[in-house]
Parts: structure tokens; C-alpha cells; sequence
């Protein structure tokens, strides 16, 4: 007999499917119920099911959801759906996360049910040759294969149409949008028949293959978790146009989270926002290099250039018309940044230029940059006019036209910006923040810090302290 869980927060409705569906008569049973998909999710993992009714519309995790977690755990498990609904577009969501029917509970009625539940018995039947081999566990083959589509990767991405035809709909997991696992092994023959029909289609469809090795005895869950720490690391640096196909083995893959460093980002998260970089390309250059080289993953990478942002509009005001950093964030490689960038890059110099003479934004925004790079030293007005090719008075009247401050209240805020993170993030004493953010002398940080906040560094430190407890 074939195991069945029904899903469905309405104890009514699980009644009347358990009471009256002639489950005996297609060779199966309820084993199971559950009033949402947490209790759905332990149960499954405490027994076996081999077909699972799951509502669409429960409270607290949605059907949507837990059939994702569903695949996630077990991509042969055969899917009913239960829905009030009738909308083409949740039945296509639905089929896509690869259900095998869908029964529209207003409109089951008892002469119905024989029916309805004949044609997902004929359905599972037809589906034999793909069920999951008792000796499998829910563990996938040696092999598999990691689709990542190369476009806009925020959105829903169809499976590569060169590979549908050899894959069962059920062996499609959809890890997140643009990014799918199949978790079996075909012939070689047949790989290479695929490979070969994908690069047909991958100079159409930007997609990119990676042949994924060693996946005995592991979950699909731990399996999908090290896939997608690849795509957004390993492979998003890796990847060339040049190349459609990878192999990797999940061995090699180390998924441990990677951690924000908000003292060592910092210096240079505030030299991208001194936009030095928009008219200086061999700065340009420099800090692209930079930021390859600390080969941050993309979720930290996507973070890092949103806190330059946010900086930027801090003294610069509104950035419109230009490609933010949220615009960057949907490239799933690094070359596809630094496209995106260099776009940034344009806009943001063309944007500036409205606003001020070419040249008299390009030398302001290299005196922020010496400004970054020295606010633990003893900035002179003059001497930062002098790098920016200007006399004392013309470099006064620039410096606050582009940045709707003075010199010297600039310099002044930076330095306390810099003092609060060394306060929130490090357990240094306050006299050396005060030496490495300018001030020189404790007590003259220490008065100009509390009439900036309204209190003292050293309250400042304990009142964040305590709200991260």
C-alpha cells in the first residue's frame, strides 16, 4: 500500500478527504495527517510517505513553502495539491514545483472523488520508472547536475529547455530562482547528447552547467546548501563567457558562513564613497583589484557595495538616475559586476558632472580620498587644497558646493563616524581611538564627541553593548 500524508489546516477538510476518498481501492492508505507544514515536515522525516496532499493556502508556512522544502529533502516524493483556487498562475506554480494533479476543493464533490483520485493513481502508476529505488534512502546517485541561469537571476527561471526532455519533471529541484539541481546520473551517452544540445542553447539562454560529483550519502538539503555557497562564491568568481560547463566535487565545496568584518571593510567601504574611483581609472583599477581580492561571497559582496551607497548619498545626496547597487546584486558572476559597475560608474560621473564642472568634482572627490586615507593624521585645509590642485579659498568654495559641507565640519563628522564603529566593534581604549581617528587628545575627543551625540564615548560603547545583548 502506498503511504499518504494529507497537509491541510482545516480539520474538516482532512476528515472528509481521509473518510471518504476510496483510497483502498488504488492501493493506498492515510498514514498520516498534519494542520500545517512544520508538522508536516517532522512527520515526514519520521516515516515514510510515498504521496503528500498539501493545501496551498495554510497560515504560517504556505504550501508553496513546504512543498519547496519538500523537494528539497526528497525529490521523488509524488505531490497533490489541495487549492480553493482555480488562477492559471498557482496551478502553473504549482506544476512547476513538480506536482502530479491538483484538486479544487469547491468543487470535489463525492461522484467526483473516484474520479479524481483514479487519475493521480494512473499518474503515480506512470511515474513508476522514476520512484525513488527502495535501497536509495532520500539520498540522490553519485552524480548530478547545477543549472544557473546568467541573466537576471531575481526572477523565476524556466528549467533549461535542452535538458527538459531526458529529466523527469520530479527530478528538477529548484534550489532559488536561477539556479536548479537534477540528483541523477544518466549514460554517458545521453550526458553527452544533453551537453551538447545545452551549449546549443546556452548562445540563446544564458545558462552555465556545472557536472557535480560525489553526492553518496548525502541529504538533498546539505547537497543544495553546498551547491548554492558555490554558485555564490566558487563559481561566481570562476566563471568566464568563455566557459559553459564545470565540474565539481562537492567535496571540495566549503560552506562554512563567511563572516562581515565591519572593522577591516571599513577604511574601505569609506574609500569606494569618496567616488575617487568615478574619475581616477588607474584608482579605478586599484580597488576593483582590491575588492576581487577579498573574494567576499555575493550576498556579502552585494552588502559591502549597499553600505558604500549608503554612504555616499550620506554627503553627496540623492543618487538618481543611476544603477544602484540592488541592480548589481541580481549578477550571479563577478564579470557580470563588474559590467554592472562600470555602468555604476558612468552614471555616477555623468550625474556629478551636471551638478559641478567636470574637473572641480574630480579634484574634490581626490581630496576625499587623501581624507580617508589620513583622518588619524593632522589634516591641514592647505595641504589637502594642494592635492586637489586648488588654492586655500577656491578648494573652500568647491569642497561645499560638492558636498554641502565645510572642510572642516567634514572632517570633524568623519572622524566621529569612524570613532562610533571603533566603539560599537572593538574593545580598544578610548585614548587610542582618539589617536586613530585624528583627535590627538582624550579630553578634546571626548568633549567633541558629546556635544555631536550627547554623551560620552564611554556611555556610547556600554549603550550598544547592551542593546546587543
Amino acid at each position: 500500500m502506498m503511504n499518504v500524508l494529507i497537509v491541510d489546516d482545516e480539520w474538516f477538510v482532512r476528515q472528509g478527504l481521509i473518510s471518504l476518498m476510496p483510497w483502498s481501492d488504488f492501493g493506498m492508505r492515510v498514514a498520516g495527517e498534519a494542520c500545517g507544514g512544520e508538522e508536516a515536515l517532522q512527520m515526514l522525516q519520521q516515516q515514510r510517505f510515498e504521496l503528500v496532499f498539501v493545501d496551498l493556502t495554510m497560515p504560517g508556512m504556505s504550501g508553496f513553502e513546504l512543498m519547496r522544502e519538500i523537494r528539497l529533502q526528497d525529490p521523488y516524493m509524488k505531490m497533490v495539491v489541495l487549492t480553493c483556487h482555480q488562477d492559471f498562475e498557482y496551478v502553473q506554480e504549482a506544476l512547476r514545483l513538480g506536482v502530479i494533479d491538483y484538486l479544487v476543493k469547491t468543487a470535489l464533490a463525492k461522484d467526483k472523488m473516484r474520479e479524481a483520485l483514479e487519475r493521480i493513481a494512473n499518474r503515480v502508476q506512470l511515474e513508476r520508472g522514476f520512484t525513488r529505488p527502495e535501497s536509495a534512502g532520500n539520498g540522490p546517485s553519485g552524480k548530478g547536475y547545477l543549472f544557473i541561469r546568467l541573466s537576471d537571476s531575481s526572477l523565476p527561471g524556466e528549467f533549461p529547455l535542452s535538458f527538459s526532455k531526458s529529466v523527469a519533471e520530479q527530478d528538477k529541484i529548484e534550489i532559488r530562482p536561477g539556479l536548479w539541481f537534477v540528483p541523477r546520473l544518466v549514460s554517458e551517452h545521453e550526458e553527452s547528447e544533453m551537453i551538447s544540445r545545452f551549449l546549443y542553447q546556452a548562445q540563446e539562454v544564458p545558462w552555465t552547467l556545472v557536472k557535480v560529483g560525489d553526492l553518496e550519502n548525502r541529504s538533498i538539503r546539505e547537497i543544495a546548501s553546498k551547491l548554492e555557497s558555490y554558485a555564490d562564491h566558487e563559481l561566481f568568481y570562476a566563471y568566464t563567457p568563455e566557459s559553459a560547463v564545470y565540474e565539481l566535487s562537492l567535496h571540495s565545496v566549503d560552506n562554512s558562513p563567511a563572516l562581515w568584518d565591519e572593522v577591516g571593510l571599513y577604511s574601505f567601504i569609506g574609500e569606494w564613497s569618496t567616488l575617487s574611483w568615478v574619475f581616477d581609472e588607474d584608482h579605478y583599477r586599484h580597488i576593483l583589484v582590491r575588492l576581487h581580492g577579498l573574494r567576499l561571497s555575493r550576498p556579502l559582496l552585494q552588502r559591502f557595495l549597499e553600505r558604500v551607497w549608503e554612504e555616499t548619498e550620506t554627503w553627496f545626496g540623492p543618487l538618481d538616475n543611476v544603477l544602484k547597487p540592488a541592480d548589481c546584486g541580481i549578477s550571479p558572476t563577478w564579470h557580470q559586476w563588474k559590467l554592472r559597475l562600470s555602468a555604476m560608474k558612468g552614471g555616477l560621473s555623468r550625474l556629478l558632472a551636471e551638478r559641478n564642472p567636470l574637473e572641480v568634482a574630480g579634484n574634490v572627490t581626490k581630496a576625499l580620498r587623501y581624507i580617508e586615507e589620513h583622518l588619524d593624521d593632522k589634516l591641514a585645509q592647505d595641504d589637502v587644497a594642494g592635492i586637489a590642485f586648488m588654492s586655500r579659498g577656491y578648494f573652500s568654495l568647491c569642497f561645499k558646493n560638492v558636498m554641502n559641507a565645510t572642510f572642516s565640519d567634514y572632517v570633524r563628522l568623519k572622524r566621529l563616524q569612524k570613532a562610533k564603529m571603533y566603539l560599537r566593534e572593538t574593545d580598544q581604549t578610548i585614548q587610542k581611538i582618539s589617536l586613530q581617528t585624528g583627535f590627538q587628545d582624550e579630553k578634546y575627543f571626548s568633549k567633541s564627541f558629546k556635544k555631536a551625540t550627547g554623551m560620552l564615548p564611554s556611555d556610547y560603547r556600554k549603550q550598544h553593548a547592551q542593546a546587543n545583548i
